[in-house]
């Protein structure tokens, strides 16, 4: 029985560790298709982890929105109308609530003004001059937690905030856009952004294939994208522990620092 019951603890166990290993190693994706054209707007997208396994999809056509789930690839649609039901009836009720409620009098203003001007005991005087010295108190013990943590922030944190940002990838696979506005100042400034910009995005392999048109007479706005966003979750999950650990390092050295006597004290 002993040894029956630690098999079923050692599988449970490796079971935990494969789905933490593959939540971190295996990328978070996201894909969205939107298209606009002649005012009618549609768009699709998806986020998933393993798209077999838990996988969630929108799609938007003709001011129709659909949600589904697929989960070990069943499709199961969510149905939006008895939501949007439900969400009217809870504001039907508020409302009725509201209504119901009796209206609450008004103070004096003849009342207000004599609290205003009550005229304050010496003992309250002693009691707001107590504040105002514990008020600087604490600003000064703020000012030298800034002071202690600035070399931290500075060599530390900024630099782990940056390389989380690494791993996070979007790519643009897809883009037609057609723009054109009153002002052909404002149209020929963005064509200039996006010629700018077009070969530091194909150096980072961030773009697909990328087609623009503008028009100068007329004002139109028309697009075709695809986009492609994924997230690796262990080099996120490795720089927050890098920052988790010199901060502890920090705090338990303040710890100490507060701690110990001051050697006029000790003497």
């Amino acid at each position: 029985m002993f040894f029956l019951i630690l098999k079923i603890l050692l599988i449970i166990i490796t079971f935990l560790l494969l789905i933490t290993a593959s939540i971190l190693f295996i990328p978070f994706q996201m894909t969205l298709q939107a298209a606009k054209e002649n005012k009618n707007i549609c768009f699709k997208g998806a986020a998933y982890w393993i798209s077999w396994l838990l996988k969630t999809k929108i799609e938007y056509r003709d001011q129709k929105m659909n949600v589904f789930v697929v989960f070990l690839g069943i499709t199961i649609k969510i149905p939006l109308k008895k939501i949007e039901k439900k969400k009217k009836v809870d504001e039907k009720v508020s409302e009725e609530k509201v209504k119901t409620e009796p209206m609450k009098s008004d103070r004096e203003p003849d009342d207000m003004k004599t609290q205003e001007k009550r005229s304050e005991s010496p003992e309250e005087k002693e009691y707001t001059g107590v504040e105002a010295k514990d008020t600087e108190a604490e600003s000064m013990g703020i000012k030298e937690k800034i002071a202690f943590y600035k070399p931290f922030i500075r060599k530390t944190l900024l630099p782990q905030i940056r390389r989380i940002f690494s791993y996070f990838h979007l790519k643009i696979r897809c883009l037609h856009l057609v723009y054109g506005n009153e002002n052909p100042a404002v149209t020929g400034w963005l064509e200039g952004t996006v010629a700018s910009l077009k070969p530091f995005m194909a150096a980072k392999r961030s773009s697909g294939a990328v087609s623009t048109c503008f028009c100068y007479d007329k004002k139109s706005l028309d697009f075709n994208v695809d986009l492609y966003f994924s997230m690796n979750l262990y080099g996120i999950v490795i720089r927050l522990l890098i920052i988790w650990w010199h901060y502890r390092k920090l705090s338990s050295l303040q710890r100490r620092i507060k701690h110990e006597p001051d050697p006029g004290e000790a003497s």
